[in-house]
């Protein structure tokens, strides 16, 4: 496509899918074309060149549409983005890709057969730390230990378990990380409620990898507070990736004792950018360069087959 300006289809205008409106329509090469919506509020946050409709199979379709942003529903995710690659249009799914393993292995299929390219959005992979945490790792050695924490009071949803909710965000960068599948879960309910809305649930998960690395993760929607850690300790010290600190990511040393010299953490500093725009800006970028890379959707499907290792180790289907 050259440098032409990618034009975006939005399907889904809740909570998340105004935020791809809005950062859809604050980047530069990028115009958002259609979106689609049944609520009529919808057309007061387009610009006057996009079309709102309720019938998303016609966004997925349409022919001024060079990609498409699905942020509907969990379990409406492969349908849809099976439609958009029908289409031929590049696609961005939000996470989780799908709810079923089988599912999202037959989009994979559909993607490949398509030769276009699918994003996942595990938002923090996009995020500027995300990026110089993985630089950094290179340098610092194989890493020892993963601990993390992902969650908040809330939300309590009535279509997705709080383990599909919360742990993809942390599972997808485990996998990212260490460029593997973990061979064996643990999981443990600490705590557990029904609510009016849905589900609440505090998990804590163990992923072990090949190499003997473990991953402990703990999250869910009955947290005290809002949470998202990621830690990865290595031989000498322990990178710090949290997304709610004024400094995003620290390197912090491991003091000897017995060691007099004391040295203070270090605060990386940060390409600019938000993830959500650099995730919709990769987007536009694989469509302009007609790319066949399905790397962020095989990630994906890594990230739902971990959920699903999950959810058959607690025995509940």
């Amino acid at each position: 496509m050259g440098d032409d300006v990618v034009r975006l289809g939005v399907i889904g205008a809740g909570a998340w899918g105004r935020q791809i409106i809005a950062a859809a329509s604050r980047l530069g090469g990028m115009s958002l074309t259609r979106v689609a919506s049944s609520n009529p509020e919808t057309s007061d946050r387009v610009g006057p060149g996009c079309t709102v409709q309720a019938e998303w199979r016609e966004v997925a379709a349409a022919e001024n549409v060079d990609a498409v942003a699905v942020a509907t529903l969990p379990h409406l995710h492969a349908e849809m983005a099976s439609a958009a690659l029908a289409a031929g249009k590049a696609v961005l799914v939000e996470k989780p890709l799908t709810l079923d393993l089988a599912e999202a292995e037959a989009l994979l299929q559909r993607a490949e057969g398509a030769a276009r390219p699918v994003l996942v959005n595990h938002i923090h992979l996009f995020s500027p730390a995300w990026r110089a945490l993985k630089d950094r790792a290179l340098a610092m050695g194989p890493a020892q230990f993963i601990r993390a924490a992902g969650g908040n009071r809330g939300p309590f949803r009535a279509d997705i378990p709080p383990l599909w909710d919360y742990a993809p965000h942390d599972i997808a960068m485990c996998l990212d990380l260490l460029g593997e599948r973990p061979v064996s879960v643990a999981v443990e309910i600490e705590d557990r409620a029904e609510t009016a809305e849905g589900l609440g649930e505090v998990f804590q998960l163990r992923l072990t990898f090949a190499d003997g690395v473990a991953a402990a993760i703990r999250g869910g929607n009955l947290m005290d507070r809002k949470r998202r850690l990621f830690a990865v300790h290595f031989d000498g010290a322990t990178m710090i990736y949290d997304d709610l600190a004024p400094d995003k990511l620290v390197v912090e040393p491991v003091i000897d004792d017995l060691c007099c010299t004391h040295r203070t953490s270090e605060s990386v500093p940060l390409e600019p950018g938000m993830p959500l725009d650099n995730a919709l800006l990769a987007l536009a970028a694989a469509v302009r360069a007609d790319s066949v890379d399905l790397s962020s959707l095989r990630l994906g499907v890594d990230v739902i087959s971990v959920l699903q290792q999950c959810q058959d180790a607690l025995g509940e289907h």
